[in-house]
């Protein structure tokens, strides 16, 4: 693969089990149209970027698993979504389980299988997981555990990840249900409640040992694989740029697998192709 031989060249002064495995971006999609319209500026350097529709996980930007497949709450019907335009938690849970195995077995039918799916970003903020403005308690867990049986009784397998926001996981009823999932009675048997990767989204971290601080109170055990994801001021459309990026991060942990930057950096705003 044209990106992974890129990605290793960049990192080769590294010991291969301290990269990442994976690099991309969040919405190379466009909102609210129909076209993959960045992919083209990024293709060549990376090898995992997230999509919000199917109409984009079956074109050519996700052939050969370059996609991840983000799944939303009350936000949309333009993209995938559990309940769309749902606005608290009653309205949402009417629909949103049942959607979740229509989902799946859309995956399960796409041209391109996700090699992960992004389930609902910040969740513990998203209104369609809340009742009266209070987040509704065990929701999220229960959510991935349908996702997991869902994936699980059509053959799938699929790594299901989260992105936290910074007061999420300083929270510690929030990071419980994150790391413990719901009670043994709230899935069926053998299906976890858990995600496979959780991420941190701070946009205002300036060293690494914020991230490994960050990182060591949400999963101290390392129970999960770990998401990076960039500050909005490290830009890092540029190969010196990312080699530093991969640099420190095997400096803070080898327990990252993903490096997703969101879209503000200058490859998806203007265009610029990396250099």
């Amino acid at each position: 693969m044209k990106t992974l031989i890129f990605t290793l060249t960049l990192v080769s002064n590294l010991a291969i089990a301290d990269i990442p495995k994976y690099f991309g971006y969040d919405w190379i999609d466009p909102y609210p149209t129909n076209a993959v319209t960045n992919y083209t500026n990024v293709k060549d350097y990376t090898n995992l970027n997230v999509v919000h529709s199917f109409t984009a996980l079956d074109s050519a930007a996700c052939n050969s698993g370059k996609c991840v497949l983000n799944i939303s709450a009350g936000q949309s019907d333009v993209y995938v979504d559990i309940c769309p335009n749902k606005a608290s938690d009653v309205e949402c849970i009417k629909s949103s389980y049942q959607n979740i195995w229509g989902i799946v077995s859309k995956v399960k039918s796409s041209v391109n299988k996700p090699a992960a799916i992004y389930l609902i970003d910040e969740p513990f903020y998203e209104p369609a997981l809340k009742n009266n403005g209070v987040y509704e308690p065990f929701r999220f867990p229960s959510y991935v555990c349908t996702i997991n049986e869902a994936l699980s009784a059509y053959n799938l397998n699929i790594p299901v990840f989260t992105i936290l926001a910074d007061n999420q996981y300083k929270d510690i009823t929030f990071r419980n249900e994150i790391v413990n999932g719901i009670p043994t009675t709230g899935c069926s048997v053998g299906v976890k409640s858990t995600v496979d990767w959780i991420g941190i989204d701070n946009y205002n971290w300036t060293t690494k040992q914020q991230l490994l601080d960050a990182y060591s109170i949400l999963d101290p055990t390392k129970k999960f694989k770990w998401v990076a994801v960039p500050a909005s001021t490290y830009d890092v459309s540029t190969s010196s740029r990312m080699i530093n990026f991969y640099k420190e991060l095997a400096e803070v942990d080898n327990n990252f697998i993903y490096i997703m930057n969101f879209r503000y950096d200058q490859c998806i705003v203007t265009g610029k192709q990396i250099g």
